[in-house]
C-alpha cells in the first residue's frame, strides 16, 4: 500500500486503559491528567487525541504512570470509519475537517497604533511573548483577538503564531524596525524552530519546554534531542520547568537555560516564565546598523 498522508492513515491516537479499583484516589489523578492534556472521553475508559508527536508522548508517558500504579493501558492510532466518524471527534475538539484557508495577503509597509492583531485561542507563553513584543516594539495600542480553529480571521487583522505567511510578515517588520527577528516555540514547536532557524532567518531562538529526552519506547534506549540545540549557532534561550519529565538541556556559550517553577507544561508560573524571557529579548544583540533601544 503507497505512504499516505498521516491524516488520511490515522488522525487520531487512543488511551484505551483500566485502573485498578483501589484506591479511589487513582481515577481523580487520572481525570486530572486527560484533562490537563486536552484528551476527549470517547467511551467508558478510551480517551482520544489528535494525532501529534507532542500528544504521543504525553499519552505514552500517562499509559506508563497508569502502569505504575497497578493499572493497564495501551496507546495506539486510530480512525473512526463505523457508529462514530472522525468528524464526529473532531468536533469534540472544535476541529473543523475543511480544507484550511488559503494563505492572506502580505500587510502594509506600515502599522498604524491600534490594530487589531489576531492569534489562535488557548495562548502558551510563547505567544504571550510576541504579544508583549508587538505592545513594546511595533502597536502600543495593540488589540488583541483569538479565534479557533479553522475560524476566518477578520479581514483588517495582523495574524501572528499561524506559521510561514505570518512569519513572513514579521521578518519585514522587524528588518524595517531594525529589531531582531525571534523564532521559537513550545515543545515540539521549540524543535521546529531549531531545525528551521537558518531557512527562516531567525537571529535568535526561543525553547520553551524543549523536548529534551523522549519516551522509552521498547528496547532501544531513547536518544537525546541535544545534537538540535547544538546544531543553532543564534543566541538561544531555553525555559524549561524543574521537574519537566523530558529532562533539563545543559548551558553553552550561546544557549541560556532558565530554570523555573513546574512541570512541561510551564503553567505553575507563567509571570516567571515572561521575566525570563523579557529579560533575554531586552539583551539581545542588535542587527548590524540598527539603533540602540
Amino acid at each position: 500500500m503507497p505512504d499516505q498522508p498521516r491524516s488520511a492513515q490515522a488522525p487520531w491516537l487512543l488511551l484505551i486503559h483500566r485502573l485498578p479499583p483501589e484506591p479511589g484516589y487513582l481515577r481523580v489523578k487520572d481525570r486530572r491528567r486527560l484533562q490537563r492534556i486536552g484528551a476527549r472521553l470517547v467511551k467508558n475508559s478510551v480517551y482520544v487525541l489528535p494525532f501529534g508527536e507532542e500528544a504521543l508522548e504525553d499519552l505514552q508517558w500517562l499509559a506508563r504512570d497508569i502502569a505504575a500504579d497497578g493499572g493497564e493501558a495501551m496507546v495506539c492510532e486510530a480512525s473512526f470509519v463505523a457508529s462514530v466518524g472522525n468528524e464526529e471527534v473532531a468536533a469534540l475538539f472544535d476541529l473543523g475537517m475543511a480544507p484550511a484557508a488559503p494563505a492572506r495577503a502580505p500587510g502594509p509597509e506600515r502599522v498604524e497604533p491600534g490594530r487589531v492583531w489576531v492569534t489562535r485561542q488557548d495562548v502558551f507563553v510563547d505567544r504571550i511573548a510576541s504579544a508583549w513584543l508587538i505592545r513594546r516594539f511595533v502597536d502600543p495600542e495593540p488589540r488583541f483577538k483569538f479565534v479557533a480553529p479553522r475560524e476566518a480571521l477578520p479581514a483588517d487583522a495582523i495574524a501572528f503564531g499561524f506559521g510561514v505567511a505570518s512569519l513572513n510578515r514579521h521578518r519585514e517588520a522587524a528588518t524595517r524596525a531594525g529589531l531582531p527577528l525571534v523564532v521559537g516555540g513550545r515543545s515540539l514547536g521549540a524543535r521546529v524552530a531549531c531545525r528551521t532557524v537558518e531557512r527562516t532567518g531567525g537571529d535568535a531562538v526561543l525553547c520553551l519546554a524543549f523536548p529534551l529526552i523522549p519516551p522509552r519506547r521498547g528496547e532501544k534506549p531513547p536518544e537525546s534531542r541535544l545534537p538540535e540545540l547544538e546544531a543553532v549557532k543564534v543566541p538561544v534561550l531555553v525555559g524549561q520547568g524543574e521537574s519537566d519529565r523530558f529532562g533539563m538541556p545543559p548551558e553553552s556559550p550561546t544557549r541560556r537555560v532558565a530554570r523555573v517553577a513546574g512541570d512541561h507544561g510551564l503553567k505553575a508560573d507563567t509571570d516567571a516564565v515572561a521575566t525570563v524571557v523579557r529579560q533575554w529579548l531586552a539583551n539581545l544583540p542588535l542587527p548590524a546598523g540598527a539603533r540602540s533601544r
